[in-house]
């Protein structure tokens, strides 16, 4: 049987001056504008999702994060 992921961060968009940008949001905690690009981001969220990222840690993942670009 598959295990079912819980889905517990969102991709959140926003627009500045005409151009999208993406961030991460789980319940209160939101992070805007770590990039442009969506599809990277996205697969971001998706990756925190699947390892289960605990909230904690969500502030310190993205820097690194965006520290990889």
């Amino acid at each position: 049987m598959k295990k079912r992921m819980n889905t517990m961060y969102e991709l959140t968009e926003q627009k500045k001056n005409d151009i999208s940008v993406y961030g991460v949001k789980y319940g209160d905690l939101q992070i805007d504008d770590i990039s442009t690009d969506k599809g990277r981001v996205k697969k971001f969220v998706d990756d925190i999702n699947k390892y289960q990222l605990s909230p904690i840690h969500l502030g310190d993942v993205v820097v690194d994060f965006v520290e990889s670009v």
